[in-house]
């Protein structure tokens, strides 16, 4: 994720639970409250998601593995079908 959008991800997602905690404080009921905390529950998995999730360097590692082994696959299947027929 580059330098702009995980700053703001973090920002906005903090500003959501802000708000959850401000509607948890001001319910009047059950149910007021039980909503709140699914919505400060959402941007908690988002920021989760956004901080262990992979860097660039990574995916750019991974998608080259992948690559590498779907080349190596593809060769393998030409040479069985090569000595079949």
């Amino acid at each position: 994720m580059n330098k702009f959008l995980r700053p703001l991800a973090y920002g906005l997602n903090g500003l959501l639970i802000a708000g959850g905690l401000v509607l948890v404080t001001q319910a009047y009921g059950w149910m007021e409250v039980a909503l709140a905390i699914f919505l400060i529950i959402v941007p908690l998995v988002s920021l989760a998601a956004v901080y262990t999730g992979p860097d660039r360097e990574e995916r750019h590692l991974q998608r080259q593995l992948n690559k590498a082994r779907m080349r190596r696959e593809i060769r393998e299947i030409i040479g069985k079908a090569s000595q079949n027929g």
